[in-house]
């Protein structure tokens, strides 16, 4: 797993190569691990050398690179990116967003990235599950996600994001709901500019919704 701000994960009094190095250790890696620690790093297109070197003297974007070598370490073939990007400048996003690509492909491993950032999703997913309240609202390949929403949080997800075009930005009224004390029915009924009657009185699961897409909503 690459967990959100990683880049501050690593403890500071130790070099990267040897935090690397740790997990192979507790993992029993039967190789050479200081072969593996220098290949995992190449791997993520960071120079070896970084292997000698504190966290504090490497950038952001190195550390989060560094900390994907880590988790990826044992060949896992599935990873959790949890906001990958996440403090990162731009330019920064966009290569550990290709780099993350490139790793799916080059190791044959599936990755669940989970983010706020719905370009970042269309760039990278194939398949999205978009949760409100703890709860799945809408599941869909990502074409069909983004190009037709279902869901009433959904629509108002992408229809918030700004673009080039924009004479204004949407939002979605109303606040999220006490998780400790959520609201009986639908959890979104509150902000849905959709809401019936039946929506504050029972919890709609999903239903399928043409071809690839699930929504939970009495809509459907």
């Amino acid at each position: 797993m690459v967990f959100q701000g990683s880049m501050n994960g690593f403890t500071p009094v130790f070099t990267i190569g040897s935090q690397i190095d740790e997990v192979l250790r507790i993992h029993d890696y039967e190789g050479d691990r200081e072969q593996r620690t220098l290949d995992l790093l190449q791997m993520v297109e960071l120079n070896p050398a970084i292997a000698g070197r504190f966290p504090h003297e490497l950038s952001g974007g190195q550390k989060q690179r560094a900390f994907i070598a880590m988790a990826l370490a044992m060949d896992p073939p599935f990873l959790i990116a949890d906001e990958p990007t996440t403090a990162l400048d731009v330019l920064t996003q966009a290569n550990i967003i290709n780099l993350l690509k490139k790793l799916r492909k080059q190791n044959q491993i599936s990755i669940m990235l989970i983010t706020h950032d719905l370009a970042l999703l269309s760039e990278i997913v194939d398949r999205v599950y978009v949760l409100y309240a703890g709860k799945m609202a809408e599941v869909g390949s990502s074409k069909a996600v983004f190009e037709q929403p279902k869901h009433p949080y959904t629509k108002g997800l992408i229809a918030s994001v700004p673009t080039i075009t924009s004479k204004s930005i949407s939002g979605i009224s109303g606040f999220m709901p006490d998780l400790v004390n959520l609201p009986a029915g639908c959890k979104f009924a509150p902000r849905c500019p959709y809401v019936m009657t039946i929506c504050k009185s029972e919890d709609p699961r999903l239903h399928r919704v043409g071809e690839s897409q699930e929504a939970a909503c009495w809509l459907y």
